[in-house]
């Protein structure tokens, strides 16, 4: 991102876009690495929004770029800071 106002625009929809989840928390598809029911995914551009879905709250869990390798970066619950 060269550009600092393309970042800043950015960035506000990169975390406008897990509002919709309020309403529909099924939104996302399943992360297929985990193929766990609750840890669903959004795209963002190129960035992958990993949250989980536990009762009736979605929690996101990750904000990582699809070019890196998922499960060598995040494994589910690991950053589970409700606990």
């Amino acid at each position: 991102m060269d550009s600092p106002r393309y970042a800043e625009r950015f960035s506000k929809r990169l975390v406008q876009a897990p509002r919709a989840l309020k309403e529909y928390p099924s939104l996302g598809r399943i992360v297929p690495e985990y193929q766990l029911s609750n840890f669903r995914e959004l795209i963002h551009g190129a960035y992958r929004i990993i949250y989980e879905i536990r009762q009736d709250t979605c929690y996101i869990e990750a904000v990582i770029h699809s070019s890196r390798d998922l499960m060598m970066h995040y494994e589910p619950g690991q950053w589970d800071v409700t606990e």
